[in-house]
């Protein structure tokens, strides 16, 4: 048929939403948790160790706004 795009089912639509706001939460934790240990002293490179993080991306946090 000409023209049919599947619709996802509620299923999945669901699934979807909760590992996006999983994901979402997730982040943002991180990002909380970043100021934290800045406040306590911590460099880039040990958070970055401490949280598993890529040092570019824990560099970039507090950089943006």
């Amino acid at each position: 048929m000409l023209g049919f795009v599947p619709q996802p089912n509620l299923h999945q639509m669901r699934e979807f939403n909760y590992v996006y706001l999983l994901n979402r939460t997730k982040n943002q934790n991180k990002l909380e948790t970043i100021a934290k240990l800045r406040q306590f002293g911590l460099s880039d490179e040990q958070i970055a160790g401490a949280l598993e993080l890529p040092l570019e991306i824990v560099k970039q946090v507090g950089l943006e706004g």
